[in-house]
C-alpha cells in the first residue's frame, strides 16, 4: 500500500490531511496542527458493557455518546455473552455491575482477571454490596461505582482507568478499607520511605518496570516490597492497596 493512502486511511480529519498534504509537499506545518493529529491517533477506549437489562445498557450509551474517546463495541446480557464478545470485539474495558448475573458476578470478575488480565473492569455496585466490591477489588478491579454514578462521574471514572490508574466513589472507599485499616498504624502505617515511594508509584499508575527504572532499583526489588506492602496493609491486590493507602492518606 503507498504511503500516501495509508496515512489518508489514518487521519480522515480534514485540518489533519491538509498537515499531511503539507508535510508530502514540504511545507510547514504549524504546532497547533501536529497536535490535533496526535490527539487524533490517540486509541479510543474499547467498552462491553454487562448488564441483564437492555435498557440500562442503551442507557450507558447514551450517557457516553458525547465522550468521543469512549467506542461502545459491545454489550452483554449474561456471562457467556460477556466473554464471546470479548474475545469477538477486541475490547480492553469491561462495565460489569455486579448482582447482574445472578450467583456468578464475583467468578466472572476472576476469570477476567485470570483469562483476560490484561482488560481493565469497572464495576458497579449497590451501596450495601460492602462485602461483593471488597471481593471484587481483590480479586482485581479497576473501578468501583454505585448503581447512583452521574454520568459525568462515570465519563470521570473511565478517564482514570484509561491511564492505567484505579477509581474508587469515595462512598464506596470506607467498604474497600476496613479490613485494611485493622492492621497498620496510624504514624507510619508499617511501611519503610521506600515502600511508601513504591506504594506512591503505583498509585500513580507506574507499572513495576517504570517504578525500577524511577528508583533505581531492580524490578524484583519492587516485587518484593510490593508483597511486603500488600502484607502490611492487609491487601491482596495493586489496586486494593491503593485503596487502602489513599483511605489512610499514605498516598496522594
Amino acid at each position: 500500500m503507498e504511503r500516501g493512502h495509508l496515512v489518508h486511511r489514518m487521519f480522515r480529519n480534514r485540518t489533519v490531511l491538509s498537515a499531511v498534504r503539507r508535510l508530502e509537499t514540504g511545507l510547514e506545518v504549524t504546532p497547533d496542527v501536529i497536535k490535533v493529529s496526535r490527539r487524533l491517533r490517540k486509541a479510543t477506549m474499547r467498552l462491553i458493557v454487562a448488564h441483564n437489562q437492555e435498557l440500562y445498557r442503551k442507557g450507558v450509551k447514551a450517557a457516553l455518546a458525547d465522550s468521543t474517546w469512549v467506542d461502545v463495541v459491545g454489550e452483554a446480557g449474561d456471562d457467556v455473552a460477556l466473554f464471546e464478545t470479548l474475545d469477538q470485539a477486541a475490547a480492553d474495558t469491561v462495565l460489569l455491575e455486579l448482582g447482574t448475573f445472578p450467583g456468578t458476578s464475583l467468578q466472572v470478575v476472576g476469570q477476567l482477571r485470570e483469562l483476560a488480565a490484561e482488560v481493565r473492569l469497572v464495576i458497579v455496585a449497590a451501596l450495601d454490596d460492602h462485602a461483593l466490591v471488597r471481593e471484587a477489588i481483590e480479586l482485581g478491579a479497576d473501578g468501583c461505582l454505585l448503581k447512583s454514578v452521574t454520568a459525568h462521574e462515570l465519563v470521570t471514572a473511565l478517564r482514570v482507568v484509561a491511564e492505567n490508574r484505579h477509581y474508587i466513589q469515595v462512598e464506596l472507599v470506607n467498604a474497600v478499607v476496613d479490613l485494611s485499616r485493622k492492621s497498620v498504624t496510624r504514624e507510619h502505617h508499617g511501611l519503610s520511605p521506600d515502600q511508601l515511594r513504591i506504594l506512591q508509584l503505583v498509585a500513580d499508575g507506574l507499572k513495576n518496570k517504570q517504578v525500577a527504572t524511577e528508583l533505581g532499583v531492580s524490578e524484583t526489588t519492587v516485587k518484593s516490597n510490593l508483597r511486603v506492602i500488600y502484607s502490611k496493609l492487609d491487601a491482596s491486590s495493586r489496586a486494593h492497596a491503593v485503596a487502602a493507602a489513599m483511605r489512610l492518606g499514605i498516598v496522594g
